[in-house]
């Protein structure tokens, strides 16, 4: 019985740190997984973006209708 609860103890280690290595390969080696804060880092910048376009139509067509 000692025997298999080491054998399953064991088989989880192994399993969890070849989970935390493929994660690591992911995230920093092989760039396919993004962080959560990087990816909510992006999104807020995408998003100030978004709304610097729409400003700047909305001050484009303003421009266009005073020199109509």
């Amino acid at each position: 019985v000692g025997v298999l609860k080491n054998t399953a103890r064991y088989g989880r280690s192994v399993t969890s740190d070849l989970s935390e290595s493929f994660v690591e390969f992911l995230v920093h080696e092989r760039p396919t997984l993004v962080e959560s804060q990087t990816m909510q880092a992006f999104k807020a910048r995408v998003n100030e973006l978004r709304d610097d376009v729409e400003r700047l139509e909305k001050r484009i067509q303003r421009l266009v209708e005073r020199a109509s």
